[in-house]
């Protein structure tokens, strides 16, 4: 069925949006930093005073700008292809929902993607972390799809954050890229077996960051899989909440608390990085569920 407005909105939505660019005065188009969290909260954000700490996250709300009628649905895929397009789920084909590992089709081919876009505009364009719009065929993968490097997992769902294994068993996790012939470049991370995959995407969204020619914009896609099932999280992060909140707590609810403090410090890391590089002040951040 389709997603009401405020149905949306209750089950997830955008958490803030940080614009520190004078287009009139700006010598270079803006840096875009697109973060995309997964299965979050509306209401798991410190700003919203929730028990959750997002210390960095509310740092932001209170700098930069709440959407607070800014609209996806309560899934995966179909948030992400709305998003990549400007396009409602029915156009994309994802109306109906999610699609698994096994399924033969993605996001449409005749569907221009924002990366196609801004890659067309001189963006240096990159995507991190989850992909979930298909993968059947090499025309679906998203340095098909207009970005010039991908590191995360192309599957579905459910993947271990530590294994990267999915719930079929297969490991998924890799960086892509173009050779010089235009062939896709397949890595397989298996190196990072063991390696909470958060710390992988932030630190991988750092290399970039510090490694850009400050002279062509970048656009980096970042769709973390927290707060996403399985729900895990190193134990430092898990321990943070032990004192934090009360004896009642379930166990369930402070893993939720943990994954959600591992993407806020990864937002912090971020920022610093954006600023000590000088990046800052043109770019538009951007931190949604």
């Amino acid at each position: 069925r389709y997603m009401k407005p405020h149905e949306t909105c209750l089950a997830v939505c955008s958490f803030r949006l940080l614009l520190m660019v004078s287009m009139a005065t700006a010598l270079t188009p803006p840096n875009i930093i697109y973060i995309l969290l997964d299965d979050w909260g509306y209401q798991d954000v410190g700003f919203r005073d929730s028990y959750i700490l997002t210390p960095n996250m509310d740092k932001l709300a209170r700098e930069g700008v709440i959407l607070q009628n800014h609209y996806v649905t309560s899934i995966c895929a179909p948030t992400r292809a709305s998003l990549l397009t400007g396009r409602y789920p029915i156009r994309t084909g994802y109306w109906n929902g999610n699609h698994g590992a096994a399924v033969q089709w993605g996001l449409p081919l005749d569907e221009t993607t924002m990366a196609e876009m801004l890659s067309r505009q001189g963006y240096s364009t990159h995507a991190i972390g989850k992909w979930h719009l298909g993968f059947h065929t090499e025309q679906y993968l998203p340095v098909r799809r207009g970005f010039d490097t991908f590191l995360g997992f192309i599957s579905s769902c459910d993947q271990d954050h530590f294994q990267h294994r999915t719930k079929h068993g297969g490991f998924d996790l890799r960086l892509q890229y173009l050779g010089a012939q235009n062939e896709v470049k397949d890595e397989v991370l298996y190196d990072m077996k063991g390696v909470y995959n958060a710390g992988i995407f932030t630190n991988r969204t750092l290399d970039l960051i510090k490694s850009h020619n400050p002279s062509e914009p970048l656009f980096v896609y970042l769709a973390y899989a927290n707060v996403h099932v399985p729900l895990q999280a190193p134990k430092k992060a898990y321990d943070l909440y032990t004192g934090h909140l009360s004896e009642n707590t379930t166990s369930t609810r402070k893993l939720v608390a943990a994954m959600a403090s591992i993407v806020d410090e990864g937002v912090g890391r971020i920022v610093a990085e954006l600023v000590k590089t000088g990046l800052y002040d043109n770019t538009i951040l951007v931190v949604s569920s």
